[in-house]
């Protein structure tokens, strides 16, 4: 029986990483195998390896001509160790979901293949009735984490509201990151207490990160109103994701 092409593809791959693991001084091994069978040839050929390793490797694989199972196990196994390999080089990337139109909640998204560890979201969101110069004071939350395509909470941030009357205009924007994603993310949200609501994330821009938005001159309130009227006009109303209804948990 050959060792099948698969397997020498895979330990070829393996070793490539492995090779810068051992000392330039150390006598360097040939583990080259070479397998005819019916109508093909496989070949593998890794040199300037630990020479121990190399004798080790050439005797898995020759040992693999006579037994079968042997053969797939060692092709599973490989499978795996690559695709953990293939994991740790990957990024993953989180977004916000914003759900509870009559009681609003975040939840944390991943969307990526990979877990999202440590991840971060912040809120700043002002009354835009009162233009008040502070914030709802909505502390920054994590999300320990999450795995791949999968979603958290939401977290309930509606109590944060409970001092507001029914129909209050609220609008700000969220952020949300982690230390290894691909990039932080920024949404712009618009709730009217009580009702309904919107959001819809923002580009900022080529080779930016995402981040809270804030007005420049937070103590003039004329400046805070035309932030707010900007950060709400900059959505378009085909962009506006409303909020939809969602039990929180």
């Amino acid at each position: 029986m050959r060792v099948p092409v698969r397997i020498l593809l895979l330990v070829g791959l393996f070793l490539g990483t492995l090779t810068s693991s051992f000392a330039q001084s150390q006598k360097a091994g040939d583990c080259s195998v070479v397998q005819n069978g019916t109508g093909n040839t496989a070949s593998l050929k890794c040199y300037d390896i630990d020479a121990t390793l190399a004798k080790q490797v050439q005797e898995i694989l020759n040992g693999t001509k006579q037994n079968a199972s042997a053969a797939k196990a060692m092709s599973e196994k490989l499978d795996r160790i690559l695709k953990h390999m293939d994991q740790e080089d990957a990024q993953p990337l989180v977004g916000l979901k914003i759900v509870g139109a009559k009681g609003p909640g975040l939840a944390c998204v991943n969307e990526s293949a990979v877990i999202a560890r440590d991840i971060l979201w912040e809120v700043v969101i002002w009354n835009r009735d009162t233009l008040e110069l502070q914030p709802l004071p909505i502390p920054t939350q994590k999300c320990d984490w999450l795995r791949p395509r999968d979603e958290s909470g939401p977290y309930d941030i509606s109590h944060w509201f409970t001092q507001l009357k029914p129909g209050t205009h609220l609008i700000g924007s969220a952020m949300i990151s982690c230390p290894n994603c691909i990039t932080a993310r920024t949404y712009i949200l618009s709730i009217v207490v009580g009702e309904r609501g919107w959001f819809s994330e923002i580009n900022p821009g080529p080779g930016k990160q995402g981040k809270l938005l804030v007005p420049l001159n937070p103590e003039s309130e004329d400046a805070r109103a035309k932030f707010l009227d900007a950060l709400e006009a900059s959505v378009p109303a085909s962009s506006r994701i409303p909020i939809e209804d969602q039990k929180l948990r």
